[in-house]
């Protein structure tokens, strides 16, 4: 059975839609340079996919199942975790956890910066109470944000006057906003703590 595949060469982001990503048609799991032997089920679709070559967390949603390169990690959640995979994605596109991976990474002023997955997982995945009212309806939050900004980037990417596409990053821009705010409860910081944060990401 064939299958796209997904090259990780392009910017990868949770702003493009996963479709947008250049695709070869017709890629197996035969013996190849990036693809060599690997098993189908890895690539099956509600997976993560966050690329390789980049100074800073790039994730994206895949439901198609897509294959992907030696430039790209995937990520499928365990099938004990109760957290939504769009919850894990709105985590690591977050400001906060981009700034804690720059802690982990040694990017800093390199030509050619990578993403590497032992950096990944040293990440502090914040975990759900799903028996406390508050903690779950702050996990379903995240996940109706993320599905949200999903749906923006499709909407944009079919827009075409310039006048809608300005609205929709508009919208997109607001709700990246109300993800990270989501963010810093889930992980209590304090505002001493979200300032150092946010000027981190200045201007990124």
């Amino acid at each position: 059975m064939r299958s796209p595949a997904i090259q990780g060469g392009k910017y990868v982001t949770k702003k493009a839609k996963i479709s947008d990503i250049k695709l070869k048609k017709g890629m197996t799991t035969q013996k190849k340079i990036d693809f060599a032997l690997r098993k189908p089920e890895i690539y099956k679709p509600n997976k993560i996919l966050i690329r390789k070559t980049a100074d800073h967390i790039v994730a994206a949603y895949d439901n198609a199942g897509f294959y992907y390169d030696s430039l790209a990690y995937g990520i499928q959640l365990n099938e004990m975790t109760r957290e939504s995979v769009l919850y894990i994605l709105g985590l690591l596109n977050s400001r906060l956890l981009n700034y804690v991976h720059s802690n982990y990474s040694l990017n800093k002023k390199k030509t050619f910066a990578k993403v590497l997955a032992i950096n990944i997982k040293k990440l502090p995945i914040r975990t759900i109470d799903f028996s406390n009212p508050k903690d779950k309806a702050k996990h379903d939050k995240m996940v109706k944000l993320v599905e949200r900004i999903i749906e923006l980037h499709e909407r944009l990417a079919r827009a075409r006057t310039e006048n809608e596409k300005t609205m929709l990053q508009r919208q997109i821009d607001a709700i990246d906003g109300q993800i990270d705010k989501l963010v810093y409860e889930l992980y209590e910081l304090t505002p001493e703590e979200i300032e150092i944060i946010e000027k981190f990401n200045e201007g990124k």
